[in-house]
């Protein structure tokens, strides 16, 4: 889902949508600017492992306006 342009109005940020599939070359790219504290994850719910099914329903009916961590324990 792409950022809403009106909130990004009024808080004054850039929001943009990145979809991709993944390589090292990009996965280190993308760690350098975590670690220079450049970009940082959005995370909208932290879930428990067994709660995975709940949890693909929720990104599959777009209830989840950032990640999505399963925590396994």
């Amino acid at each position: 889902m792409p950022p809403s342009a009106e909130l990004a109005e009024k808080y004054q940020v850039a929001a943009q949508f990145i979809m991709s599939n993944p390589s090292y070359k990009k996965l280190d790219f993308f760690k350098e600017l975590i670690a220079q504290g450049e970009i940082e994850a959005q995370i909208s719910k932290t879930m428990r492992l067994e709660q995975a099914s709940e949890a693909q329903d929720l990104v599959s009916k777009g209830g989840a306006n950032g990640k999505l961590v399963l925590e396994i324990n």
